[in-house]
């Protein structure tokens, strides 16, 4: 019985913790989405994962 009562107990901190964290993440304001940004770091991303010539 006392199984049962700590992975209740332990399934109620571990909701409590996630509610928590959720309410912090959506109060974080992020940027809006840039195509245009997108694009120009992943040319950047490629062009650096080419080897060098010479």
């Amino acid at each position: 019985m006392d199984g049962i009562r700590e992975r209740q107990a332990r399934r109620r901190r571990l909701d409590r913790l996630l509610l928590a964290w959720s309410a912090d993440v959506e109060s974080v304001l992020l940027p809006a989405f840039d195509a245009a940004r997108v694009d120009e770091v992943v040319r950047w991303l490629r062009a650096a994962d080419r080897p060098k010539a010479g």
